[in-house]
C-alpha cells in the first residue's frame, strides 16, 4: 500500500509541476512581482501549494502511524528533519523523483555502515559532505550545461497560453510581452 501511494504521489506531483499550475508556481518562486504583473494572483496558488503539502504530510503521518502501530511526539525528534533534508539534497532538489532516490541511498548507507561499526554516523557525515561537494563540482563542470530556471520564460509561456486561449486581448498581450522583454 505504501509503495503504491508513493508512486501515486510522485506521479501527482510530477503532473502538478508540469502543468499550468506548476508554471505559475515556478514563476512566482522566481519573481512573484512579474507573475502578478502579467495577471496571475500568486497568493491563491501559493495557498493551494500549502494545502497540498499539508495533505501529503498528513498522509505520510497516517502511514507512519499505521506502520508502527504507535505514535508519540518522541518519534519526531529534530534529527528526523535533518534526515529528510539529507534525503532531498542527496537525490536532487530540482527533480520530483530525486528525493526518492536520495531516501533509498541514505537508508542503504545507514544500514551498511551500522553493520560495520557502532559509530556509523562518523563515517556517514564526511561521506555526505563528499557527495555534496562532488555534486557541486559536477554541476559547475564546463562540459555539462544545465540552464538555470528562468521566471521570464515561464512568465512568457503563461502569457502566450493566456493569449492563445483568448483570455487577454492582442494589445494587452503585446504590451505585457514587451514588459517582460520578450520582444
Amino acid at each position: 500500500v505504501c509503495l503504491a501511494l508513493l508512486f501515486a504521489t510522485v506521479y501527482l506531483v510530477w503532473r502538478l509541476v508540469n502543468s499550468r499550475f506548476g508554471l505559475v508556481i515556478q514563476g512566482a518562486r522566481s519573481n512573484e512581482r512579474r507573475m502578478r504583473a502579467i495577471g496571475f494572483p500568486t497568493y491563491p496558488y501559493r495557498l493551494v501549494c500549502f494545502i497540498i503539502a499539508g495533505t501529503l504530510c498528513g498522509l505520510s503521518g497516517a502511514l507512519l502511524a499505521n506502520n508502527t502501530d504507535f505514535v508519540s511526539p518522541s518519534m519526531m525528534y529534530w534529527t528526523r528533519s535533518g534526515d529528510l533534508m539529507i534525503m532531498v539534497i542527496m537525490g536532487g532538489m530540482g527533480s520530483v523523483i530525486g528525493p526518492v532516490f536520495g531516501a533509498v541511498a541514505l537508508l542503504v548507507l545507514e544500514e551498511a555502515l551500522s553493520g560495520i561499526t557502532e559509530y556509523w554516523q562518523i563515517i556517514l557525515g564526511p561521506l555526505l559532505l563528499l557527495v555534496v561537494l562532488f555534486a557541486v563540482l559536477l554541476l559547475r563542470s564546463p562540459h555539462r550545461h544545465i540552464p538555470p530556471p528562468s521566471s521570464r520564460s515561464a512568465a512568457l509561456d503563461l502569457l502566450e497560453q493566456r493569449y492563445a486561449k483568448g483570455e487577454i486581448e492582442r494589445e494587452e498581450y503585446l504590451q505585457k510581452k514587451a514588459d517582460l522583454g520578450g520582444g
